[in-house]
């Protein structure tokens, strides 16, 4: 176990927090496969075992834990997904309807993000995709799954200019990256008052790590520097350090 990388919470809670995921993980998967149950409420428990083994994964992270340990815990998000998505009443991500979901598109960003500091295989990477949908929509999400995979609908602009425009800037403006990607990550937790992880760390138990899985991402796909913003807040240096070896 390497030293604890989030500092809001202490060590004792991460460790319970890591056992009790493992454990309801297993709860939740028996009872969404439970056919005395209606289809939808098998339905809504599946996606918590998507989210909790993602939210498993980021928790691990903030614990401590080696990356090179974490990869692993990728492939079963995605198969947790693929099953929620194949159930009667699920949907898939929304970037836009009537009022924008931030946190799918954010949510989005930290799978691929992840997907691309793990180097997971192309089949997966596909598989991720089909997932997520939403092809040639926005401009980032673009550009990252770009660097994987070729030949996708092209996308026009950012659906959230207002909270990524100065990462999605980042990426070609090499004169002033390092000012821009400390923009981001100063304002990035601001930004993400409209999702279900904002003030996480105020409430009894639901909180996993702030972390800008997507900065790390970009900086991974594209093979930036980080000298100059890697010891800012939020920003989880040591999944780029794992991307480069």
């Amino acid at each position: 176990m390497e030293q604890k990388r989030e500092p809001l919470m202490d060590q004792n809670y991460f460790d319970e927090k890591v056992a009790y995921f493992s454990s309801s993980i297993e709860r939740f998967e028996s009872l969404a496969h439970d056919t005395s149950k209606t289809q939808e409420h098998r339905t809504s428990l599946l996606y918590d075992v998507f989210k909790k083994r993602l939210h498993a994964v980021i928790l691990r992270y903030s614990r401590g834990e080696s990356v090179a340990d974490l990869a692993s815990g990728f492939p079963p998000i995605v198969s947790a997904w693929e099953e929620y998505l194949g159930a009667q009443y699920s949907e898939r991500m929304r970037f836009e309807t009537e009022t924008d979901r931030l946190e799918d598109y954010v949510v989005a960003l930290w799978l691929v993000s992840l997907a691309i500091i793990f180097k997971v295989e192309l089949g997966l990477f596909n598989r991720l995709l089909k997932c997520i949908g939403n092809e040639g929509k926005d401009l980032l999400l673009e550009r990252l799954v770009g660097t994987r995979v070729q030949g996708r609908k092209p996308a026009t602009r950012l659906i959230f200019p207002e909270v990524y425009e100065a990462l999605y800037a980042s990426i070609d403006n090499f004169a002033d990256r390092d000012q821009l990607m400390k923009t981001f990550l100063k304002k990035w937790y601001g930004a993400m008052k409209p999702t279900y992880f904002y003030n996480a760390h105020k409430a009894k138990g639901g909180f996993f790590g702030y972390w800008a899985f997507e900065t790390a991402g970009t900086v991974a796909a594209f093979s930036m520097d980080d000298s100059k913003f890697r010891d800012l807040p939020y920003y989880p240096k040591d999944l780029v350090a794992f991307s480069r070896v």
